[in-house]
């Protein structure tokens, strides 16, 4: 009688699962090096809840600041012209944009990351041209803190409760799920199999 050839189907059955088991992992939140990059690492608990709050109170102060300077433009173009820019009122509308800009991405938890480093160029700008220059009581006390802040969240993140995370969320499940298409119409294939034959 005529044995039936070894072969590897029970061996390649096992891929899929390893494959899909990864795409799973990526479903749960996972995320590439450059969305990591960009997004940050998922926070849990109460850190989460306190990148939240860290998050929010900036974007607030920035966006005070950042009105003020379309608002009460005229003040803030006297302020401007005792620092070395060449065009101070140019500078004072683009220090606006930054920070309503970046106000508004902060609130939102929307490319938190680099909002919180452009964010962290102008309060050490503020820190050094207006505060050590000419020791501002604002520049010296609330500019550090907003510094110290953009750099928390440029390092952790904008935590769970933000667009960010819920962007990484769905990317991360739209890639699994094209991965898991691909597999189940690869692994629906009937294994290749010897027909075992008859006694000779």
């Amino acid at each position: 009688m005529k044995q039936a050839t070894p072969t590897s189907a029970g061996h390649n059955r096992s891929r899929p699962r390893l494959i899909e088991a990864g795409a799973e992992r990526e479903v749960r939140g996972q995320r590439g090096p450059l969305l990591r990059a960009v997004v940050g690492r998922p926070g849990t608990g109460r850190r989460s809840l306190w990148l939240a709050g860290v998050r929010c109170a900036a974007a607030i102060v920035f966006l005070i600041f950042g009105v003020s300077k379309f608002v009460n433009h005229a003040a803030e173009l006297a302020s401007f012209r005792h620092y070395p820019f060449p065009a101070p009122g140019t500078v004072v509308y683009a220090v606006g944009v930054i920070e309503i800009g970046g106000g508004l991405l902060l609130l939102a938890g929307l490319l938190t990351r680099l909002a919180a480093l452009a964010l962290a160029a102008d309060m050490l700008g503020a820190i050094v041209v207006s505060g050590l220059a000419r020791w501002e009581t604002v520049s010296l006390t609330l500019a550090p803190l907003l510094l110290a802040a953009m750099i928390i969240l440029s390092r952790f993140g904008a935590g769970d409760w933000s667009l960010d995370r819920h962007l990484a969320a769905n990317m991360g499940r739209r890639r699994a799920a094209l991965l898991l298409n691909f597999l189940g119409t690869r692994s629906r294939r009937p294994a290749n199999r010897v027909p075992e034959s008859g006694p000779s």
